[in-house]
Order: C-alpha cells, then sequence, then structure tokens
C-alpha cells in the first residue's frame, strides 16, 4: 500500500513539474476571449485626457466576456470597465475617465481602486494616514493583473516595497557628482532625462561645506550637524527633510536606470561611512490587497478575500479599507443623484456639498463608541447607487475629417465651434449603477459624499475594518495622572471571510426602450432597468427573487383586507401602598381578554384582518427574564387564558375566510432587562463582551443629556441564541400557537469581543440568521424593522422605514424599501398612535404599500408614566384611539385593499419644472390676503401713474422754457455771426476784385508772367474764402428759420403743459381706493360667495377673472382733488429757471406677467407624488392598474396628469384607475 502511495505521489509531483514548466496542466485553461465590441484606439491617450468612456475604454486591455458583457482593465493603474456587449455606451467604469482634465488636488486618490486608513499602535498621535492604489502602488509599479475563471485578479502591494531607498541622505561633493550627477547629466545630453528633471534633483539637496560660506559662526554651526565638515576640504551634499516618498520613489528610479554602473548599496554604506551618517531604516507601512473582478449572470461581482489582506498586525492597526471608492462616480457638472439607503431611501442630488456616512444594518452595541447620527434612520438594505446624465457633443474634425466624441465637460458646444469643429450634433445619455453588498456587508459603512471643492465628482463609498478595535475611556482611579486616559484595543478575531459587492448597470430608458422594439422585430427580447432610483429597487427585488429571499405573496397569504398590526402590552410591575407598607405588585395592561374584547370591537366595525404583537405577558411581563423557560403572567390570564384565545381565534378563521386573527406572542433573544437564579440566563457566557471585557447594553439616545444613555438592556450573545430558543420551542409545543414575535432578531446585529470566545459581525450576522431560519420552520415569524438578511425567514415586519432620515440637503425621499418589498412581504411602517402627523404618515403608508400598526393597551396605561424605559408611551390608551384606528384603517384599505399582490411599477415627482403644471392653490386667508395685495398694488400703480403725468407734465414746460429761452440766444448769436460773415464776403469780395488785373488794360502797366501767377493765387484765395463765407451765412440763415418755425410749436407745448396742470386731477391713494371698494357691497358679497362655493381654494387666474370689474374701475374713475393745482405750480416756476434738468426715471414696478405669476405659485418640492401599482411580466412589460396622486404639502395643488387636472388638498391624494 504505500508503494502505491509513493507511485502516485510520484506521479503526481510529475504532473506538476510538467505544468510548471510548459506552463499549463495546473492553471485554468479558458477560451480564447471574444472579440472586443469596443476596438483598441490606434493612436494611444499617453496625457490621461480622455473625452469620452468610450475612449478610455479604448485605451484599455480587452480580457473576457460572458453573459452579454465584457471586462477590460488597465494593467498600469488597475482601473477596470464593465460593458455591456451590445450597448457599448453602457459602461461602467472603477475610476472617472475624466480626472486629469480637470484641477484638482485629490487625483491620486480619485485614480484609485483601494484607500487604506490606518494608524501606528505605539504613536501617540490621533492622525490616521491613509495610503491609496494608484500612489503607493500603480505609481511604483506595484500592481500585477492575472486571469481567473470570467474575470480577472487584481493584486496590490500597497506602499513602500523597498525597505531601504538607494537615495543617498549624507553623501561627500565628490562622490555625488562623479557617481550620480555626471550620469544624470549624460542622461540629460542623450534626452533621456529632461532638464527639469535633473534641476528638480538638485532642488532637493543642500550642499555644505568652508568653500560654501565665508562666515565663521555659519560654518561652525555646520561643524555641529555634519562632524565631517572638520575637513575644510570636504563638503556634502544633504537631502532636504521633508521630501516626499514620492520623489524618493522617481528619484531611485533614475539612480537605478542612469546610475546602475556607477551606484549601488554598497556604495551607498561606504558614503555614508565616510560622512558619518547613521541610516535610519525605519518601518514603512505596507499592505497587500486583491480585488476579483467576476462575470456572472446577475452582474459584476467585485470580491475582495479578507485572507489576502495582508500587514504588520504588531505595528499598523487598520482603522478602514475603502473598496472602489469612485466606482460610478458622477462628474457634477451634469445632473444626476445618488441613491442612499437610509430608511426607505434618499435621493441627494449632484448640486448639493453634503457626506453622509451610517453603518450598515444600524448601531453595534458591542462598542464602547458609537459613531452615527443621533436621528438618523438605519440601513436595512446593503444597497446604493448612483445616476448621472451626461451630455456628449459629437463632431468632425476640421483637420482629418474625422468623427469624433466629447463629453460637454472637456469641451462645450462653444469651444468646439472656436476650434472650428464641423457638424456638431449633441446628445445626453443617462448612466446609472446599483451596488448590492453581498457579503461583509455588516462590518462596513456606505457614505454618499459630494467632494465640493475638492474636484467636481460625487459618488457612494463602501468601507470596511475587517479587524475590528474600539476605544474607552481608562477609569481615574486606573491612570497614572489621575485623568481619563483612551485606550484603544484590536479584536484578536480578525474577518476572514469575502467582502463582495455585485455590480448592475442601468439603460437610459430611451436608448433601452428603442433597443427592446429592434430586438423584438428580430424574434429576440432586450431586458434592462432603467436609469432611475425605481430601476434600482426593481433590480434589486428581482435578484432577491432570484436568490429565494423574496416570493410573490400567493392568495393563501392575503385576505381581501389589508392587516392592521396591533402591538399590545401585557403586564407590568408597579408600586401599590398595602397597609401603608408600598409593594411591588403585577399590575395587567392588556390581558388575553381584553385582546378578544378588542378585536370584537374592530370586527364588528369592518377591521377583520388583524395581528396582535403581544409584548410582555409572559417570564416577567415588559421586564421579562430571557425566553427559555415559558411562564405565561397569571395576571394577563395565564395559560388557560391563551389557550382559550387561541381556540377563538381558530374558530373566527375557520368560519370567516377574509377574518384573519394573529397572535404573536414576542420574545426577545437580543436583550435582557432581568437576571433571575431560576431562569437560564449565565451573563458570564451569555452576554456580550466590549473589547475590555465587560457587558454592553443597548444605549438610547437621549435629547435631554445630549448623549447615548442605557436602560439596562443587556446584550445577548448571538452565539448563545440557541441555548434559548431550542428550549423555548420545546415550551410552545403545548400551545397550538402557529405564530410568534422575535422582534428584535429583527434589526439586533452585535459583535462579541468576549476574551475566550469572540465573534465578529459577520458571525453574529450568520447565528441571527440561523436563530431565524430554524424558528421559522415551526412558526409564522413577525420581525420588528427587518434587516435586509431576515427577510427570507419572516412573514410580517412591523415599524418598518417607509420614510428617510429627511435630510435637509437631500433632495427626496423614495419608496425604495416599498418598490421592493410590496407584493412579496407583508409590512407596516412606524405606529401612527405615536407620530407626529398621522395624515403625513398614511400618505407614506399609500407610497409604499404598507399596513397600518398601532401601539395600545386596553387598561392601566397611566402606569406607564412612572417607569424610566415605557414613559414614552404616553398616547396608546386603546379607548381613546379605538374610534380613530378603524377610522384611519378604513381609509387605508380602502385605497389599498385591492392591491396587496399587485407591484410598485411607477413613481414620479410631479414637479411644475418636469412639466406637470403642478401649482399651489390659495386658501381663504391667503386669497383673501391676496385679494387685497392686488387691490393696493393697483392703487398704487394708479397713484404712480398720475405721479408720472405730473412729473411729464414738469418735463414739457422745462423744455418748452428752456428751448424758447435758447431759440432767443440762438437767433441773436445766428445774426451776429451773419453779420461777421458779411463783412468777411465782403472785404474777400474787394480783394477779389482788386486782385483781378488784365495786362492789356491801358490804365496799368505791364506785368511780367511772375507778377501775373502772384495775382492769380490771391485772387483765387479770395475767391475761396468768399464763397465760404457766402456759403456759411446762407447756412446761418437757414438755421434762424428753422428757429423761428419751431418757436410757435414750442410755445404751445408750454401753453398746453401749463393748462393741463390746471385740469386739478389725480387718483385716489391706495387706501382710499381699498376703501371705496370695501364699500361696494354688491362686489364684497359677490367675492365671498364665490369663496364659500369653493371651499376657500381658488386659482390665480380664477381671481383676476372674480374682479374683472374691480380692477375696471381702477382704471377708468379719477377723482378731483384742488391741493393738486397748488402743489405743481410753484414747482413749474422753479424749474423754468433751471438750465439743465436730469428727470429721474419713474418707471416703478412693472406687472407681473402670466408666465412669472404662474412661477410664483409653481410646485417644485417633490412633494407631490405619483405613485402608481401594477404587475410586471417577465419580459418587463409593465400593466398599470391604479396609481395615487400623493400631496405632501400643508396647502392644496393643483396638477396635470394624462391629459386631466387634479385639485388635491393638504395632506391629500387623488385616485386614477386603469
Amino acid at each position: 500500500m504505500k508503494s502505491k502511495v509513493k507511485i502516485l505521489s510520484a506521479f503526481l509531483a510529475g504532473i506538476l513539474l510538467l505544468g510548471s514548466i510548459c506552463g499549463v496542466g495546473v492553471v485554468p485553461v479558458f477560451a480564447a476571449p471574444a472579440e472586443r465590441s469596443i476596438p483598441a484606439a490606434q493612436t494611444p491617450v499617453t496625457d490621461g485626457v480622455y473625452s469620452t468612456p468610450q475612449e478610455r475604454v479604448s485605451n484599455m486591455e480587452f480580457r473576457t466576456s460572458k453573459f452579454g458583457y465584457e471586462l477590460y482593465v488597465d494593467p498600469a493603474t488597475g482601473e477596470v470597465a464593465y460593458v455591456e456587449a451590445n450597448n457599448s455606451e453602457n459602461i461602467l467604469l472603477t475610476n472617472p475617465y475624466d480626472v486629469k482634465s480637470m484641477r484638482t488636488s485629490i487625483t491620486d486618490e480619485l485614480l484609485s481602486q483601494i484607500v487604506i486608513t490606518y494608524s501606528e499602535k505605539t504613536s501617540t498621535s490621533t492622525s490616521k494616514p491613509t495610503l491609496n492604489s494608484y500612489k503607493d502602488a500603480a505609481l511604483r509599479g506595484q500592481i500585477n493583473v492575472s486571469d481567473i475563471r470570467n474575470g480577472i485578479r487584481v493584486s496590490y502591494t500597497i506602499g513602500d516595497l523597498n525597505r531601504r531607498s538607494l537615495v543617498p541622505r549624507q553623501i561627500t561633493q565628490s562622490s555625488f557628482e562623479t557617481r550620480i550627477l555626471e550620469p544624470l547629466r549624460s542622461a540629460v545630453e542623450e534626452r533621456d532625462l529632461s532638464d527639469w528633471d535633473y534641476e528638480d534633483v538638485l532642488a532637493h539637496y543642500e550642499i555644505y561645506g568652508r568653500s560654501q560660506t565665508t562666515s565663521d559662526d555659519i560654518y561652525n554651526k555646520w561643524k555641529r550637524l555634519y562632524p565631517v565638515l572638520e575637513d575644510e576640504t570636504v563638503s556634502i551634499y544633504v537631502l532636504a527633510e521633508d521630501v516626499t516618498d514620492i520623489w524618493i520613489a522617481k528619484f531611485q528610479g533614475w539612480i537605478k536606470q542612469f546610475c546602475s554602473t556607477t551606484y549601488s548599496f554598497e556604495q551607498l554604506e561606504a558614503d555614508y561611512a565616510e560622512v558619518g551618517y547613521v541610516e535610519k531604516r525605519a518601518e514603512k507601512p505596507l499592505f497587500k490587497v486583491a480585488l476579483e473582478y467576476t462575470l456572472t449572470e446577475n452582474g459584476l461581482s467585485v470580491r475582495l478575500p479578507c485572507n489576502s489582506l495582508q500587514y504588520n498586525m504588531a505595528t499598523y492597526a487598520l482603522e478602514s479599507i475603502q473598496v472602489l471608492p469612485y466606482m460610478g462616480a458622477g462628474n457634477t457638472t451634469f445632473s444626476g443623484y445618488n441613491f442612499y439607503p437610509d430608511g426607505s431611501g434618499s435621493l441627494f442630488d449632484y448640486d448639493q456639498t453634503v457626506t453622509v456616512p451610517a453603518q450598515i444594518y444600524g448601531l453595534d452595541y458591542a462598542y464602547h463608541q458609537i459613531s452615527g447620527a443621533t436621528y438618523q434612520k438605519a440601513i436595512r438594505m446593503p444597497v446604493y447607487g448612483s445616476v448621472s446624465t451626461e451630455v456628449i457633443h459629437t463632431y468632425k474634425d476640421s483637420e482629418t475629417g474625422e468623427v469624433k466624441q466629447v463629453s460637454d465637460f472637456i469641451s462645450s458646444e462653444e469651444k468646439l465651434r472656436e476650434s472650428g469643429a464641423q457638424e456638431i450634433t449633441t446628445n445626453t445619455y443617462k448612466r446609472g449603477y446599483i451596488a448590492i453588498l453581498e457579503a461583509g456587508e455588516s462590518m462596513g459603512t456606505i457614505t454618499t459624499t459630494q467632494l465640493g471643492s475638492k474636484a467636481k465628482y460625487a459618488t457612494l463609498i463602501p468601507s470596511f475594518n475587517p479587524k475590528p478595535k474600539d476605544t474607552y475611556e481608562l477609569d481615574a482611579s486606573l491612570s497614572a495622572t489621575n485623568s481619563n486616559n483612551e485606550w484603544t484595543v484590536v479584536s484578536e478575531r480578525k474577518y476572514t471571510g469575502n467582502i463582495r459587492i455585485l455590480y448592475q448597470m442601468l439603460t437610459d430608458a430611451d436608448k433601452g426602450f428603442a433597443k427592446k422594439i429592434a430586438a423584438r422585430a428580430k424574434g429576440t427580447d432586450y431586458l434592462y432597468y432603467e436609469a432611475t432610483w425605481l430601476g434600482m429597487a426593481e433590480a434589486y427585488r428581482n435578484y432577491l427573487i432570484s436568490n429565494g429571499t423574496l416570493q410573490k405573496l400567493s392568495s393563501d397569504d392575503l385576505t381581501s383586507d389589508i392587516p392592521l398590526y396591533m402591538e399590545v402590552f401585557g403586564a407590568l410591575k408597579t408600586q401599590k401602598t398595602i397597609a401603608t407598607v408600598p409593594v411591588m405588585v403585577m399590575t395587567p395592561l392588556t390581558t388575553f381578554e381584553d385582546i378578544s374584547t378588542m378585536y370584537g370591537f374592530l370586527s364588528e366595525n369592518g377591521v377583520q384582518n388583524v395581528n396582535f404583537k403581544m409584548t410582555g405577558f409572559a417570564n416577567g411581563g415588559m421586564y421579562a427574564t430571557m425566553p427559555s423557560n415559558l411562564k405565561w403572567e397569571s395576571k394577563v390570564g395565564g395559560a388557560s387564558g391563551l389557550r382559550e384565545l387561541i381556540n377563538e381565534a381558530q374558530e373566527i378563521e375557520l368560519d370567516n375566510e377574509n377574518a384573519k386573527f394573529g397572535l404573536y406572542p414576542d420574545f426577545d433573544f437580543a436583550y435582557s432587562m432581568r437576571d433571575t437564579i431560576t431562569d437560564d440566563l449565565d451573563l458570564k457566557k451569555d452576554a456580550v463582551k466590549t473589547i475590555d471585557n465587560r457587558y454592553s447594553s443597548k444605549r438610547i439616545y437621549s435629547a435631554t443629556q445630549q448623549t447615548y444613555v442605557s436602560f439596562y438592556q443587556l446584550a445577548i450573545s448571538p452565539s448563545r441564541y440557541s441555548k434559548f430558543y431550542n428550549k423555548l420551542l420545546q415550551n410552545l409545543d403545548d400551545y397550538s400557537l402557529q405564530s410568534i414575535s422575535v422582534s428584535t432578531l429583527g434589526y439586533a446585529l452585535n459583535s462579541d469581543f468576549d476574551e475566550k470566545d469572540p465573534y465578529n459581525r459577520e458571525d453574529s450576522k450568520k447565528f441571527t440568521k440561523k436563530a431565524l431560519e430554524e424558528i421559522s420552520r415551526q412558526y409564522s415569524l413577525m420581525v420588528d424593522s427587518g434587516n435586509a438578511y431576515s427577510w427570507a425567514y419572516v412573514d410580517h415586519i412591523i415599524n418598518a422605514d417607509i420614510d428617510s432620515s429627511r435630510y435637509s440637503k437631500a433632495s427626496c425621499s423614495v419608496p425604495f424599501l416599498g418598490t421592493v418589498l410590496h407584493g412579496y412581504k407583508q409590512f407596516a411602517g412606524p405606529s401612527l398612535n405615536q407620530e407626529g402627523d398621522p395624515n403625513y404618515m398614511i400618505l407614506k403608508s399609500i407610497e409604499n404599500g404598507a399596513g397600518m400598526y398601532f401601539v395600545l393597551s386596553y387598561q392601566n396605561t397611566s402606569e406607564l408614566k412612572e417607569d424610566a424605559f415605557l414613559n414614552g408611551y404616553y398616547s396608546i390608551d386603546y379607548n381613546i384611539w379605538k374610534n380613530d384606528l378603524v377610522k384611519y384603517y378604513k381609509v387605508l384599505n380602502d385605497l389599498l385593499h385591492d392591491v396587496q399582490s399587485k407591484v410598485i411599477i411607477d413613481h414620479k415627482f410631479l414637479n411644475e419644472s418636469d412639466g406637470y403644471a403642478t401649482v399651489r392653490m390659495l386658501d381663504e386667508d391667503e386669497l383673501t390676503e391676496q385679494i387685497e395685495n392686488e387691490l393696493i398694488a393697483a392703487a398704487e400703480e394708479a397713484y404712480r401713474q398720475a405721479e408720472q403725468a405730473e412729473l411729464d407734465a414738469k418735463a414739457k414746460v422745462v423744455e418748452a422754457s428752456v428751448y424758447i429761452r435758447n431759440a432767443k440766444d440762438t437767433a441773436e448769436d445766428l445774426l451776429d455771426q451773419m453779420r461777421a460773415q458779411r463783412e468777411i464776403f465782403d472785404a474777400a469780395f474787394a480783394e477779389m476784385n482788386d486782385a483781378n488785373v488784365f495786362p492789356n488794360d491801358p490804365n496799368n502797366p505791364k506785368l511780367d508772367p511772375n507778377d501775373l501767377k502772384e495775382m492769380m493765387e490771391t485772387f483765387y484765395a479770395a475767391s475761396v474764402k468768399a464763397m465760404k463765407a457766402f456759403n456759411y451765412l446762407c447756412v446761418l440763415d437757414l438755421q434762424l428759420e428753422v428757429v423761428y418755425a419751431q418757436l410757435p410749436e414750442k410755445l404751445e407745448i408750454l401753453r398746453e403743459a401749463l393748462e393741463g396742470t390746471e385740469n386739478e386731477y389725480r387718483y385716489l391713494s391706495a387706501c382710499e381706493i381699498v376703501d371705496a371698494l370695501n364699500a361696494d357691497e354688491t362686489i364684497r358679497n359677490s367675492a365671498y360667495e364665490l369663496l364659500q362655493s369653493e371651499k376657500g381654494i381658488l386659482f390665480a387666474e380664477e381671481i383676476r377673472s372674480i374682479y374683472s370689474k374691480v380692477l375696471e374701475l381702477l382704471s377708468t374713475k379719477r377723482y378731483t382733488k384742488e391741493e393738486y393745482a397748488s402743489i405743481v405750480r410753484p414747482s413749474i416756476a422753479e424749474l423754468t429757471e433751471a438750465s439743465v434738468y436730469v428727470f429721474p426715471d419713474m418707471g416703478g414696478e412693472e406687472a407681473q406677467t402670466e408666465e412669472e405669476e404662474k412661477s410664483a405659485t409653481a410646485v417644485n418640492n417633490n412633494k407631490v407624488v405619483l405613485v402608481s401599482y401594477g404587475d410586471v411580466s417577465e419580459t418587463q412589460v409593465k400593466t398599470y392598474y391604479k396609481s395615487f396622486i400623493l400631496n405632501f404639502n400643508n396647502y392644496a395643488v393643483r396638477t396635470v396628469y394624462g391629459g386631466m387636472e387634479y385639485t388635491i388638498p393638504a395632506y391629500g391624494y387623488a385616485v386614477i384607475y386603469y
């Protein structure tokens, strides 16, 4: 037998050896990759500036294709592209393609796939340095890409791999210049190195020596720093202290490349010995990690095997590791939003600078330090996503004639035209993705952020810590300084599982629909999810259906009515005085008989589908012991009372198929408020321990104390759940119960740092899922809140988050949770009787398709106010709420009963800016105020026009008076000029005559030619001068005629202006007009009748119609005032004396146009919502059944949808049937 083993071993060794030699055998062999859908770039981009996502992909290596998708990678940077094969516009990149086209200080981080935050265990500094995969791996050449089945593995060595640098810190001048600078200078001459790089080396060094200074003081100081300088013939180069690791790595590369024959580590040691420098070999952080990208039927799976994460755990503590922090990051130049899963879900628009982090599945009470927003909704769904509308220009290059594309962020249409681009067309493409955290999510945090001034990107960042740590304060008695000190401890247990994220791409709706039509024409189909948050919800819902988490509700699961959930309190120990002695007695709050009575009343009033969550009915009431032993409190009816109630409920359900009388006794496995001798709780073994081995408890934020406070609800280790539920299930066998509530298992998820048996949060999730699975085999389960991992095992979820945290910078809340669960799980939102606005919560229930939930007690509710933990339940008296309960339930049931098996197939915000003509409507008070404001405004406008008329008259008076006065001056001036020109003309004419002498004149002697020439020139000049004077004289004469011709007209204008001031007309003041109108009983009564008939709701356009007579009255009626002339006339005399007067612009405010008035009442706050229910086929064809228009505003609105106009009151709704 042994010989056979040896032969087999030798045979296997031979195979392995052959495989290592030939490169085959032990390495998986895959088929040759298919042809890439995006061709490789013929001219690769070298500067890292890409115009479009397609151009970025064309400069990457194609690796594999599967399931209609392709995978590309840049081996140098680790960037990966996920591309749809038959739709190359659908591209998901691990990093933004346009990073290097913008100015940003965080380029290295934006181009990273991994960002690690760490701390040094021995350091007293509170700073937490970071390393990223681009700066600390890619630029160092420390990324390796290898093929795996249907994907690739990218391995990173992040940090300085060369613990010892070849760059000398101190070196003699002769050695540095001979062995390093001279080879570098040669490289510059051969153009292998730039002059700038050479000068950069010199700039990082300082030279010291006797020859470098004439000052003895400076030289003596240098000698103290560098003893080698005692020899005055020696000079040394010293590297700057603040030099960066990146520069060191770059310079070391040059030394290795250009100085390999002249410089080595041996020479470095010799140089250090020569100058007496002791090298400091400090420990440098180094992290090794890998990401595996795999194409699957559901999308792109990205796995980080935590067992591949390697670093020096003795020296460094891992704070967090961000995985693909910029996957699908949106450029904020374009419109878009991040979907964030707090509560029901929020949208954060790209234009909002905000950062919101939250831990997945809520707080972990095993930690001393609890972080997170105090009133933030917990993340119950491990999903997130982003949608962006990118603008792409297509154009023809004017030089090459090539058709190209460019993002509007890189080059706008205006810039393209300036560059000479031709045939420019602009298109938009909506991109998006959803990320589903499949493994390791409970140890993660999701952060939505818009980077603001750092960079124009918005992104969602998942971060994890596979090796948890916690910080706590040492007591003063234990502190050497007698003050509180913080101590940080890292858990010994490391999570060695996987962090796995599944990415699915979303498609532009128009492009997707066109491809679907084209595919159907060929006899195939094209399935896609729209690039909206609703598309994300549909993708997540189908993912959960495919893995068996969700199953469609059947007729057996439903009745004709929606479920009503009622949590009722059982018994509570209270203080009573018996014979003057205070004693603690068990007081009933609701008995089994009371539950029967409550159901009877509700059933008689049409509420037949009721599920009772029974809290505090066993094992000590409201402060129960751990549920293993089972003892029903006698004050609520005991075991016999429960059996009677169970029998009654079963009989009712048998007699009426539409009746549901559900009984869900609640048992808490996650927390305990009592520890007695008789129960099975062993705190040392069963309780959660903190990092310093103390017991931990649930904490609730106190607004008065501004911190988290404990009510002594000790957390139980999930690893010990089975100890309790196994025994409880045995005890429950004595009853014919079909259902129980395990409310805290729906939301509690705590680690356990027990020194002997530690468990991380992922371990706790596995224990919790196991508990739910095993209990659900025997009973129908109800939980509270419901983390996503619980959905596969429960039938009912109460207190589900059907609203978001409603951050001020969030654009809106969306019913993501309802879209996923409705039609597959029965659930209800928070208790209606504890909400500040029940009407708002009813609308939220309609939007999410949720049932109704109340917390009530039948008797002795006043006792709750004396209890420190329960005094918040001050509004749960059943007898006060029962009638309102029926009223609210009937409203919600009438709306949702027929859509219980439907799904949410559409959701829109009916904003006016989106074309839905949604406007605010005014109530009676607002309408009355607006009418009065319009009347006053009209009166003031009339008075302003009267003042303007007066000023116009004054202006005309001044203009005419000034003109008349100037006309006289002008005429006199013209006459003076004419006289002067006449004299010039006469003199010139006489001179001309004198010059006109002919040679043959017998009275004059004969002239020689020169005299004749001079005479002719004098004559010509005199004639020109005379003609100019004559012409100017004619012009002056014409101007004088014009002045005299216009003078009568100006005099007439002056006369009319003066007469206009004597008409003594003006408009009434604003107050006088309003008084006059109010005195008109016909108009006033007509207005109030119309107000009453419209129930106080009128539209702005109707206001103008109703009061058209009033406005007409304002525009025609004038009243005489004697004081008018006395005001105007003195001003006329003043103005006519002014030589210059500048009239001010008295235009006033223009009346609003119809568009401006419409925009003033437009509704654009995402608070008018359309939600539609219907069916979806396997080919994603949606059939509408019923829609609701919900108005979340505190005022009425009017909107238009589908060609129909709807008027909806505040917190009201409209129903649309198809």
